[in-house]
C-alpha cells in the first residue's frame, strides 16, 4: 500500500481495515467474484467507494482493470498518484462519457448514503450494462 494512503488515515483505522481486507482475504473475494461472474482477465471493475483502495490493488494484481469513485479527495489525489483511473465525487457526477465498466462493486457503501434505493438506482442509470455486486 502506498505511502500517501498510510499517512492519510490514523493508526487505528488502518489497523482495521488491513484485518478486515488483508491482501489474502481481497484475493479470494476477487477470485469468487471472477468465477461467480465469468469474468474476462482485462476487464474493467468500477469500485464505488473504494477507500483505501486494497480491492483495487488486488483486482490490478490478478489481471483486472480497477477504476475507482470516491468522495474523499486525499485517498483519490493518493491513489490517482499511484496510477489509478479515480473519480472523485459521487455516483451521479460521474461523466456520462466514462467508459462502462463490466461490473460496479459496491462494498460498505449503503449504509452511509441517505437513500440506498435511490443509490442503487443511480448507478443502474448510469451503467445499465454493468453487472452490481453490493
Amino acid at each position: 500500500m502506498g505511502e500517501g494512503v498510510l499517512s492519510y488515515f490514523d493508526e487505528l483505522y488502518l489497523e482495521y481495515q488491513m484485518k478486515k481486507h488483508s491482501e489474502e482475504s481481497s484475493r479470494k473475494e476477487a477470485e469468487f467474484i471472477v468465477r461467480a461472474l465469468d469474468l474476462e482477465p482485462g476487464a474493467r471493475v468500477l469500485d464505488i467507494g473504494c477507500g483505501i483502495g486494497s480491492w483495487l490493488a488486488t483486482l490490478r494484481k490478478i489481471g483486472f482493470k480497477p477504476v475507482g469513485l470516491d468522495v474523499a479527495k486525499e485517498v483519490v489525489d493518493i491513489r490517482t498518484g499511484e496510477g489509478f483511473e479515480v473519480w472523485h465525487g459521487t455516483v451521479d457526477s460521474i461523466e456520462r462519457n466514462w467508459k462502462e465498466p463490466s461490473v460496479c462493486t459496491c462494498f460498505f457503501v449503503l449504509q452511509h448514503v441517505p437513500d440506498p434505493v435511490g443509490f442503487l438506482a443511480t448507478i443502474r442509470s448510469k451503467f445499465p450494462k454493468s453487472t452490481l455486486v453490493i
